[in-house]
């Protein structure tokens, strides 16, 4: 059993790490879509009250709180895309 373990972790840890971070919400695909159309749509409405994020894709409703929040809109450990805050 204990032989079993580090190589289980020698597995899992590279995809850990590989995993996509917008503005330090984990996102549940590469390019963090659902963060970054949640972002853009709040940029676009103007939102500026966290209580005004809503939506049906958690990914979503966390894009809007990290452009209300002043987040730099920055996807890290993945695909390395930044959206600019106007």
């Amino acid at each position: 059993m204990k032989r079993i373990l580090p190589t289980f972790a020698f597995l899992i840890l590279p995809a850990m790490a590989m995993a996509a971070e917008f503005d330090g919400y984990p996102c549940q695909t590469a390019d963090c879509f659902g963060h970054r159309a949640g972002f853009t749509w709040t940029e676009k409405k103007n939102i500026t009250n966290p209580a005004d994020c809503t939506g049906k894709s958690k990914a979503f409703i966390e894009g809007c709180r990290a452009y209300v929040a002043d987040g730099p809109g920055r996807t890290t450990n993945g695909n390395a895309q930044t959206m600019n805050r106007k």
